[in-house]
């Protein structure tokens, strides 16, 4: 099987984090495998049968021919919010003919295109299917720091290698049915006082256009990182961070909190979810970026099984090439069930 070695993807990440204030060290594999810039010329616009749900594919753009294929796929309900987002990998491009209302689109977890392409979308429906990590035989979460599992490669510089794998389990009970190889991704030597950071960003070092900035000032979205618990037995506390706001290389990711609470049938409840703050991360190679949050409003629903949360903010452009700037006042939302069991679930299913 022939490796895919993403040598200057990963380097790119890890320059491109290193150029600005934000921490490289703090790049999660998740934040690593689906860093860079969407070609968004190259997006595919779908209807439902009814015309009221819209779907829009973007992939990623590639930085080596041997790179494998990278999608945002962004789920639109009526009102035209960006109900879920996504992320997509694939090592055969998506047709564009491909019907996008067969994606169950789950923000939680990474979905394998040319897994489901390869059985034909033939697939018992109680069977879900999610991409693990391994590093050095050992399984990470998609949300930890790679940092934390690299190893020193001289002048303060770091290397690793990860292997990722396709899990299939049954739904309900979580239950693993098999587990399976799928690529190994490696960065080289990274992040050092050596020649290793400066190859990480060689392609990143062309003098920008003398024309005026791109039109591209990136999309709402609502990408979740799952949820996870503390407190007990009775009142517990859930933390729900998630991205909002992406563009070619940079994202605005915001931190939630919930409260919820042990019914008498022993079923957990929200009573509240609050915001907690928003942080944006990377570069953009045309802007420099500022953000305000204008309203932030945690919403419990469904008797308390649910809960969403509505951010309204606006962004801040100054163009770095003629000192232009505008702004944007979009909003997203997001949702989450009690049970965190639940929005695993995720994979295509006819709809």
């Amino acid at each position: 099987m022939k490796k895919l070695t993403l040598l200057l993807l990963f380097q790119w990440v890890f320059f491109a984090f290193s150029q600005n204030k934000t921490d490289w060290k703090n790049v999660t594999f998740k934040d690593a495998a689906f860093f860079g810039a969407l070609n968004t010329k190259e997006n595919v616009v779908q209807k439902d049968k009814t015309g009221d749900l819209t779907r829009i594919l973007t992939p990623f753009e590639k930085n080596s021919p041997d790179e494998y294929f990278r999608y945002l796929l962004n789920c639109y309900n009526k009102e035209g919010i960006v109900e879920e987002s996504q992320y997509i990998f694939s090592k055969i491009g998506i047709p564009k003919d491909f019907d996008l209302f067969r994606i169950k689109c789950n923000s939680a977890e990474v979905l394998c295109y040319d897994y489901f392409a390869n059985k034909e979308f033939k697939f018992e429906k109680n069977i879900g299917v999610k991409m693990t990590v391994k590093v050095h035989n050992e399984e990470v979460g998609l949300n930890n720091p790679m940092a934390n599992y690299a190893q020193s490669c001289g002048n303060g510089g770091i290397s690793i290698c990860e292997d990722w794998y396709l899990v299939e389990y049954y739904v309900e009970s979580g239950e693993i049915i098999s587990i399976s190889f799928w690529e190994t991704t490696c960065s080289g030597c990274i992040g050092g006082g050596g020649g290793g950071g400066g190859g990480g960003g060689g392609g990143n070092t062309t003098p920008p256009d003398p024309a005026a900035c791109s039109n591209d000032q990136g999309n709402p979205v609502s990408i979740l990182e799952g949820i996870s618990y503390s407190g007990g037995p009775d009142i517990r506390n859930s933390d729900h961070p998630w991205t909002f706001f992406q563009g070619n290389g940079w994202r605005i990711k915001s931190f939630e909190k919930g409260t919820q609470k042990l019914t008498a049938i022993g079923e957990w409840r929200y009573t509240a979810l609050d915001h907690i703050s928003t942080n944006l991360t990377g570069t953009s190679l045309d802007y420099e970026l500022t953000h305000t949050l204008n309203s932030a409003v945690g919403t419990p629903d469904g008797g308390g099984e649910y809960a969403r949360m509505t951010l309204h903010y606006t962004i801040n452009y100054i163009c770095k090439r003629t000192g232009d700037s505008f702004d944007l006042q979009p909003y997203s939302s997001a949702g989450w069930r009690t049970d965190g069991s639940q929005a695993w679930i995720f994979g295509p299913a006819l709809e």
